[in-house]
């Protein structure tokens, strides 16, 4: 797979400011569409590093884009493995004094969804959406499909997924003050609040500082705590 030639873990897990890291990822993203189109490898996507590429960083990634890149202050470092955060982001006070704050990624993406979005991104098709269909071999079958948008089934589907994956979070007790981003898929919806309107009037009870729906489009919303602007100082 284009991804796992191409990414190194020490890379991936270096620290860089937040422009730093959106700069590198957009560069990664490129190399990755390069070297998939040369070797034609889309329509496979194994785990490897790609899998952590694209379900965590890439949230990741979107998140510190849309709110911090341009802080020179803040430091961003994706961590892959089994600890319990998928990230560290270090806040620069008056350039001496350290904050970490640890962040951690949920995935809330059906994943056949999952791959098949990220074989458009491969093949360079940032617009490209999905028609739900049924078929004989499978219940549940999606194909590539310009236009079309979410049936209520896929957005309840998708509002289950985000429910169940903030519940779980939950109840491994985190220690205070982490950061939860949920990814999921908003390239079906015609409006990303769609399913953000359904799923922010549940009342979860937890100990993250902030936990926020990071759509694969790039938007990103408050689910619960302070806005992401207010999350560093």
């Amino acid at each position: 797979m284009a991804a796992d030639w191409i990414l190194d873990k020490q890379d991936i897990e270096s620290r860089r400011t937040a422009c730093q890291f959106v700069s590198w990822f957009e560069a990664q993203l490129n190399n990755i569409q390069h070297v998939a189109a040369l070797n034609k490898c889309s329509q496979h996507i194994p785990r490897g590093l790609s899998k952590p590429f694209w379900e965590e960083v890439f949230y990741l990634y979107h998140f510190v884009k849309r709110f911090f890149s341009s802080r020179h202050d803040l430091f961003i470092e994706p961590r892959l493995g089994g600890q319990n955060y998928d990230a560290i982001i270090t806040e620069l006070i008056n350039g001496k004094h350290k904050v970490v704050h640890k962040v951690e990624i949920t995935y809330a993406v059906d994943g056949h969804v999952a791959r098949l979005q990220t074989r458009a991104y491969l093949e360079r098709r940032f617009l490209t959406s999905f028609r739900f269909m049924k078929s004989q071999r499978r219940k549940r079958h999606y194909v590539l499909a310009k236009g079309s948008l979410a049936s209520q089934e896929i957005i309840s589907e998708s509002v289950r997924r985000i429910h169940r994956n903030v519940l779980k979070k939950i109840n491994k007790n985190y220690p205070k003050g982490y950061i939860l981003l949920v990814g999921f898929d908003d390239g079906l919806l015609e409006h990303h609040g769609d399913i953000v309107k359904q799923v922010r009037p549940v009342d979860y009870q937890h100990d993250f500082k902030g936990i926020y729906l990071v759509g694969r489009g790039g938007q990103v919303s408050t689910l619960q705590g302070c806005s992401p602007r207010r999350l560093f100082k």
